[in-house]
């Protein structure tokens, strides 16, 4: 299917000239942050925050009742305000979560490759990190489930869980939706927290599983920073039951008091619009696709987030430092964990002109590589 609008594919397919060796006029393309550059900010939402009253207040520690009611309507309907926490980011979710669940005495599972504060918030618990793998080539799950049963033990307290998935925009199917249900059951001590964040850029239709069936054996996590355009708000939201909601509650209290009530408003209001940013994303992931085929790049197809991993069989980091040099920043793979060595992660939520640009350059590059290679 070819990409129309503001990414034409009859612009992206006309290859620079000299693009490795002119570099007198260098850009600098920053393909690195997880960031919803393509999800516009409708700057008249500021204006509506001097109607607000008492804006300026510390706002209840749990959020605001109406953003958590607007979130669960859009997401969640069946669930109660008694099952959603307002916190900082997604990032906040996790730590509460891992905070009130964890300790020396506990196992984790994490998924390799998997965004790198996983790890790090796991370590201020002092539980004992496993990794399981991602199945990176299969469309048929996600998790390698009998990596997963090779690990588990009565000692795992979480099995963390990310789709879509950051790096590989792979997503979690029906099949590993039926294999966690029986997990749970062959493991009542086990919760299971899904990180959600980019459920809405999932394309061609595909689908997202639900867990909140089993929102009593987990936790699921979510913000406006992925397809809303406020990052910087750092508004996100933790799923739970209400016991468990209960038990987080004290932690949250004390570490983090409120969260922004300027945030909290911009969020309602954003919410509110109901504006479907998704289409940008979809245009410009077929687009940057394209380019990379163009050039017979090696690369993971996502089917959900805004970025790809290029399959470059060699060390990441040289090749980070490479592109570096020809005004290309991404970030290796190898810092999601052994599985992403050899690849290289780049949004591509961009403008029309940079992610031409960019992606003309890495196919190049690429390329060039594969050349040498062969050559040896």
């Amino acid at each position: 299917m070819e990409a129309q609008g503001a990414f034409g594919l009859k612009q992206l397919m006309v290859e620079p000239a000299n693009i490795l060796t002119n570099v007198q006029e260098k850009k600098v393309y920053n393909l690195t942050l997880g960031e919803p550059r393509l999800s516009e900010f409708p700057y008249e939402l500021l204006d509506q925050l001097k109607n607000i009253e008492q804006i300026n207040n510390y706002y209840p520690s749990l959020g605001d009742q109406g953003l958590r009611q607007s979130i669960l309507d859009k997401y969640y309907g069946h669930l109660k305000t008694s099952n959603i926490i307002i916190t900082h980011g997604a990032i906040g979710a996790l730590d509460v979560i891992l905070r009130s669940t964890l300790d020396s005495t506990s196992e984790i599972l994490l998924p390799n490759p998997g965004f790198p504060p996983y790890e790090k918030l796991a370590q201020l618990t002092g539980a004992k990190i496993i990794k399981y793998n991602i199945n990176l080539y299969s469309s048929a799950s996600l998790v390698d489930w009998d990596h997963i049963l090779k690990n588990v033990t009565d000692q795992t307290k979480i099995l963390l869980l990310n789709s879509p998935h950051n790096p590989s925009g792979k997503l979690f199917t029906l099949k590993d939706r039926d294999f966690l249900k029986q997990l749970l059951i062959h493991y009542p001590n086990l919760m299971f927290v899904m990180d959600e964040v980019y459920r809405d850029l999932i394309y061609s239709s595909l689908s997202h599983y639900d867990l909140t069936e089993f929102i009593d054996r987990g936790y699921i996590i979510n913000s406006f920073s992925k397809i809303y355009p406020l990052q910087g708000a750092r508004i996100g939201w933790v799923i739970a039951s209400e016991e468990n909601v209960q038990r987080m509650s004290g932690i949250y209290n004390n570490a983090y008091g409120a969260i922004s009530s300027f945030g909290q408003e911009l969020a309602k209001l954003l919410i509110a619009k109901n504006i479907d940013y998704s289409p940008r994303y979809y245009e410009a992931r077929e687009s940057g696709c394209k380019i990379l085929d163009y050039y017979g790049v090696d690369y993971l197809f996502p089917n959900g987030a805004f970025f790809i991993c290029v399959n470059y069989m060699r060390s990441d980091l040289d090749v980070i430092s490479e592109l570096k040099e020809l005004g290309v920043h991404a970030v290796p793979g190898s810092a999601f964990g052994t599985l992403g060595t050899g690849y290289i992660r780049v949004s591509f939520a961009q403008t029309p002109e940079v992610l031409q640009e960019s992606f003309h350059i890495i196919g190049t590059h690429w390329k060039l590589k594969k050349k040498e290679r062969a050559i040896c």
